[in-house]
């Protein structure tokens, strides 16, 4: 009853209670956006663009790691996502590179095919956090951050801009203020003035500076790629050299002794087609004499059936011996892994093309690499220049 009275005794009180707090709650909602105003700068960016929800999850750091939203790594056409909130788990999957994250919301850690990973998974607001750095190595995505790391870029093979050319076409332009000039006065001449301008000399007249051409940035030159074979299978060889054949596709085949000798009728079909031919011995010769002559015994075998010999041999050991001797030896720059769908392995051969200027690419020759040949081969005849390795070049 004492404090019913007092409220009555005093009704201005009550009146700058409300109005002090109506004040304060205006202030926060004023200050919250001029911070979103100053803070304009996108702070999460995929590939080429913005994050478009990177003002509801920004990136968050927890004991020095920094986090991004799981979101983000959905977000990429190329990643996989799947969920069983049964057991609490769910599994991310990079489609280009078959590499995957398994995770488990109840021990907290992930399986990435090799080994178990203690994976620390935050919570802010309702979204959940992964860890930007360790997620994606192992899903093999690239992560670029700026020095104090409020800035981060996600991208995978398909990323054309510099993380500093994305950043830079985002980041708002701070206008200079304008300095007003002072009033212009005319000089006063003097009466009688007999002053002259001065002369030109004729012997030195002024030009003006050459006006400055702007740089042209040249195009990166595509890349070469050669596409190889090494003792493709027989009961698959007829559907290879047909989707070669329409896909205008030059190839290089590379064969052991035991299979010239073996299979000479598909080493016959594959000359006759006109497909460069080579060798491919088993790294197992400890000294080079003993590789040579097996070198020279292959060679003879490949000559019995093409009436052509070969300079050219697949191999990661003993190559200056090789040299010296006469021969080329080559080595695979790109070697696929087994995919599970040809759009899969196609994806992850053309995401590697870039990477060398000389691409020399190991192909299977079951259905699955077969059909991948048909978008591989879109892709080179729009953005790259094919070449297989020519019979001059080998025999």
């Amino acid at each position: 009853m004492e404090i019913l009275t007092h409220r009555r005794k005093f009704p201005a009180a009550r009146f700058l209670s409300v109005f002090l707090c109506v004040l304060l709650l205006f202030s926060l909602i004023t200050s919250h956006f001029g911070m979103t105003k100053a803070s304009a700068t996108p702070l999460l960016y995929i590939n080429d663009s913005v994050f478009p929800y990177w003002q509801e999850t920004p990136p968050q750091t927890v004991d020095g790691i920094v986090y991004i939203p799981i979101t983000m790594f959905i977000e990429l056409e190329n990643v996989y996502y799947f969920s069983n909130p049964k057991n609490g788990s769910f599994y991310l999957q990079n489609e280009i590179t078959e590499e995957y994250l398994s995770f488990s919301l109840k021990t907290n850690d992930a399986y990435n095919g090799k080994s178990m990973l203690k994976i620390n998974i935050q919570v802010f607001g309702n979204t959940m956090y992964l860890p930007a750095i360790e997620t994606a190595n192992n899903l093999g995505l690239y992560l670029e951050m700026n020095p104090d790391n409020s800035i981060v870029r996600l991208s995978d093979a398909s990323a054309k801009l510099s993380f500093g050319q994305l950043t830079a076409m985002y980041t708002p332009q701070q206008t200079p203020p304008v300095v007003e000039k002072p009033p212009e006065t005319t000089p006063v001449t003097p009466p009688n003035d007999s002053t002259q301008p001065p002369s030109v000399n004729d012997d030195h007249p002024i030009t003006k500076p050459p006006e400055q051409t702007p740089q042209v940035v040249e195009k990166i030159l595509p890349c070469d790629i050669y596409l190889c074979y090494a003792n493709p299978n027989t009961d698959e060889l007829a559907s290879l050299l047909v989707a070669l054949e329409n896909e205008n596709l030059g190839a290089t085949f590379f064969f052991s002794h035991e299979y010239i000798t073996e299979n000479p009728e598909s080493v016959m079909l594959i000359n006759v087609k006109g497909y460069p031919t080579a060798l491919r011995l088993d790294d197992k010769y400890t000294d080079f004499e003993s590789y040579y002559a097996a070198l020279t015994e292959a060679n003879n075998a490949l000559f019995r059936v093409t009436k052509q010999k070969t300079r050219l041999v697949a191999t990661e050991t003993m190559k200056n011996e090789l040299k010296e001797a006469g021969y080329i030896p080559h080595s695979f720059d790109i070697i696929p892994q087994k995919a599970y769908s040809s759009k899969a392995l196609a994806k992850n051969v053309i995401s590697k093309f870039n990477s060398y200027p000389r691409a020399r690419v190991l192909m299977g020759t079951d259905i699955t690499a077969v059909s991948a040949l048909y978008e591989i081969g879109s892709h080179i005849e729009e953005h790259d220049v094919l070449h297989s390795y020519s019979i001059d070049e080998t025999v």
